[in-house]
C-alpha cells in the first residue's frame, strides 16, 4: 500500500493546515496512509526523512520574501533524496505573491529525484498582518484544493509507472535574489536584523515562545525570553504568546506592513498545476507524425500526373514548376490572397495567405497565422505564430469555372508565444494543466486542406473544406481573391 509522506516547515501552523487537508484528500482517493515529517524546529532538522519506493511525497513550505525560507534551504536541498517518487509541491503565501518559491521548490524536488505530478500555491493569512489574507484558506480555497487533489490522485492512479515531463510553473527554478520589502513610501525597508521584544510586566514566564522558535534563538532568563539569535520574522513566538507580551517595534517593519495592507488587500487566488505524463505526450507526437506522413503521401499522389502549368505547354510536375519560375513563366503570375479560419478537435485560429497563382490550376503562397493548440480534453493551451509556404491545386467544375475543388498543402514553423491552462475565473482558484512546450519554443507545422471553392463575383471567392494538420482534424473556411 502506498503511503503519503508530508514534509513541512510551518512555524505558525498555516502551511501544515493546508498540507494536512491536501494529504487527507489525496489519501482518501488512494486508500493510503499518511505520515508527517516536520523540519520546523532545530531538533527536527537533525534527522533526514526516509522514503520508500512506493511513497508519495508532499513537500510543503511557506513563502518568505518570494522564495523558500533562506535558513531552511540547505536542509531542503539535502533532505530531498528520492528515487523517482511521485510527489506534489505546495507553497503558502500571505496574499502578496509567491514569486519564485514554487518554481524553486519544484526545481529542488526534480533535482532530488522526485517526479513532480502537481504543484499548488495556496493563500493563507499573512503572519505580519491581522487583515492581509485573513480567513484564508476559506471554503472556496478548500474546494479548489480538493479539486486539485482529485486531479493529482487521478494522475497517480492512471500513470503510476509513467515518467512525467518537468513541471513548469511561474517563476525561476534557480533564483539568485529574494524579494526586497518596501516601506509605505515605496523605498526599501531595512528590518533584516530586527528582533522582537518582550513586555516583562505582561509576560507570564510560560516559555512557550522558546518551544516554537524554528531557529532555536530564544533563551530564558528567569522565565523571560531573550532574543539573542537569528530571527527570521516567522512570528511564531508573537502569535503563540497567551498574553501578547511579544511584539516587533522596528519602524521599517511596521512601514512594510502598512505598504502590504495598502497594496495587496484584494484577495489573491490559489493556483494549481497538474502535469501531463509522457505517455500522453508520446500519443500527441505519434499523432503529429502520422498526420505528417499522410500529408506527404497525399502530396506525392497529387503530383504523379503531368499537369498543364501554362496555357501553352504540357509539362511534368518538376519541369512545370521550373518553367513557372522562369522569366517567361513569371509573366503569367497573378496575385492570390485568402483570409481563413480553422477549427478542430485540437487547434484553431486565423490564417492569412498571400502569393501568386501560377495558372488556372496551381498557386503557391506564404502563410501567416495564429494557432491555439489544446491537448484534447485536457485544458492546456499553446499559442503560437505560424509561417511557411503552401501549394494549392485546383480542379475546375464546368467551363465557367464558378466551382472548383482544391487541395492545399502547407508546411512551416511555429513560435510559441504564450502558454495557458484552464483558468477558473471564480473564487475557487486557478487550475492549469501543464504541457511540455515552453514559451519561445519552435515547432514544425504542416497541414492539408481539401475543399470546395465558389467564385461569386469576378475573382472573389469563398471556400469551405476539411483540415488535417499536425495539430488537429477539423474544418477551415474563408474568403479569397
Amino acid at each position: 500500500m502506498s503511503k503519503i509522506k508530508v514534509c513541512y516547515f510551518s512555524p505558525t501552523g498555516g502551511t501544515l493546515q493546508v498540507a494536512k487537508h491536501l494529504a487527507k484528500s489525496i489519501a482518501a482517493r488512494l486508500c493510503a496512509e499518511i505520515e508527517y515529517h516536520s523540519y520546523t524546529l532545530p531538533k527536527e532538522r537533525e534527522m533526514m526523512p526516509l522514503f520508500d519506493a512506493e511513497d508519495i511525497i508532499i513537500w510543503a513550505t511557506p513563502v518568505y520574501a518570494g522564495r523558500i525560507p533562506n535558513k531552511t534551504l540547505d536542509y531542503v536541498r539535502n533532505a530531498i533524496h528520492a528515487d523517482g517518487n511521485i510527489s506534489v509541491a505546495l507553497v503558502t503565501f500571505g496574499n502578496r505573491a509567491y514569486d519564485n518559491a514554487l518554481a524553486e521548490l519544484v526545481g529542488l524536488m526534480d533535482d532530488g529525484g522526485m517526479r513532480v505530478v502537481g504543484a499548488a500555491a495556496m493563500v493563507t493569512r499573512h503572519v505580519f498582518s491581522e487583515t492581509l489574507g485573513s480567513s484564508r484558506p476559506n471554503a472556496d480555497d478548500i474546494s479548489a484544493l480538493e479539486d486539485f487533489a482529485a486531479k493529482v490522485a487521478e494522475k497517480i492512479l492512471s500513470s503510476s509507472n509513467s515518467n512525467f515531463p518537468y513541471l513548469k510553473v511561474p517563476g525561476e527554478a534557480h533564483p539568485e535574489k529574494y524579494y526586497t520589502p518596501l516601506k509605505s513610501t515605496n523605498v526599501p525597508a531595512s528590518f533584516l536584523k530586527a528582533k522582537p521584544s518582550c513586555d516583562t510586566e505582561r509576560c507570564m514566564r510560560c516559555g512557550k515562545c522558546q518551544e516554537v522558535c524554528p531557529m532555536g534563538s530564544i533563551t530564558l532568563n528567569e522565565g523571560v525570553p531573550l532574543f539573542d539569535g537569528i530571527c527570521i520574522k516567522c512570528q511564531a513566538c508573537r502569535l503563540i504568546c497567551p498574553d501578547q507580551a511579544i511584539a516587533f517595534t522596528d519602524s521599517d517593519y511596521h512601514s512594510h506592513i502598512a505598504m502590504l495592507e495598502q497594496n495587496f488587500s484584494s484577495p489573491k487566488k490559489a493556483e494549481f498545476f497538474v502535469n501531463l505524463c509522457h505517455n500522453l505526450q508520446k500519443i500527441l507526437a505519434m499523432k503529429r507524425l502520422t498526420i505528417s506522413l499522410l500529408m506527404c503521401l497525399m502530396f506525392a499522389l497529387g503530383t504523379l500526373d503531368a499537369q498543364e502549368m501554362t496555357t501553352k505547354s504540357q509539362l511534368g510536375w518538376a519541369d512545370g514548376w521550373k518553367y513557372a519560375f522562369s522569366k517567361e513563366g513569371m509573366k503569367e503570375w497573378k496575385p492570390e490572397f485568402t483570409l481563413r479560419n480553422t477549427g478542430g478537435l485540437f487547434t484553431g485560429g486565423p490564417m492569412f495567405t498571400g502569393g501568386v497563382r501560377v495558372d488556372e490550376k496551381r498557386s503557391f503562397s506564404l502563410f501567416l497565422g495564429q494557432g491555439d493548440t489544446w491537448i484534447g480534453h485536457v485544458p492546456a493551451d499553446v499559442y503560437s505564430i505560424r509561417t511557411g509556404v503552401s501549394f494549392r491545386r485546383y480542379w475546375h467544375l464546368g467551363e465557367r469555372k464558378t466551382f472548383a475543388l482544391y487541395s492545399d498543402l502547407g508546411a512551416g514553423v511555429g513560435y510559441v508565444y504564450k502558454i495557458r491552462g484552464e483558468y477558473r475565473e471564480s473564487s475557487n482558484g486557478i487550475i492549469r494543466d501543464v504541457v511540455a512546450e515552453n514559451v519561445g519554443d519552435m515547432m514544425f507545422v504542416a497541414y492539408w486542406q481539401p475543399g470546395v471553392r465558389v467564385r461569386f463575383y469576378k475573382n472573389i471567392h469563398i471556400f469551405l473544406g476539411a483540415l488535417l494538420s499536425t495539430d488537429s482534424i477539423g474544418l477551415h473556411w474563408g474568403l479569397g481573391f
